[in-house]
């Protein structure tokens, strides 16, 4: 939606999160503080509304003028609706209540800067499923 990034310039205050939890049955009592996650990733969608025209108006805060503030755009959808997103895929079945997706082997590659899983489909139906 913008080309501008969020500024964290030295007299901007870091909002920071702190708390603490302990086991009643160790006494081991687990502290942590750090820099709130929401602080740092700025550009959430705050809202979405959409005119009479089809016309869509999302907001979302940024800080990129040194000030968080809330901001607009005006975005223009071309088209037609078609199910499941594409013309090919309009007459398969949504098999999504019959399928669960497992996710195992995950591996971060430093070098690359990639990260790998790997994904199963498993049927969880006592019916067949499958694929095209």
């Amino acid at each position: 939606m913008t080309e501008f990034v969020n500024s964290y310039p030295p007299s901007l205050p870091w909002d920071l999160t702190a708390g603490a939890s302990s086991d009643d049955a160790t006494s081991v009592v687990s502290m942590f503080v750090g820099v709130d996650s929401f602080f740092v990733s700025g550009g959430h969608t705050s809202g979405l509304a959409v005119d009479a025209d089809g016309t869509f108006h999302p907001t979302w805060v940024d800080n990129h003028t040194g000030l968080a503030q809330l901001w607009s755009a005006t975005v223009k959808v071309e088209g037609t609706a078609v199910k499941h997103g594409a013309a090919d895929l309009a007459d398969l079945k949504d098999i999504s209540k019959s399928v669960t997706l497992e996710l195992s082997k995950p591996d971060f590659d430093r070098v690359k800067g990639t990260v790998s899983v790997l994904a199963r489909l498993k049927n969880i139906s006592k019916d067949s499923v499958e694929g095209p």
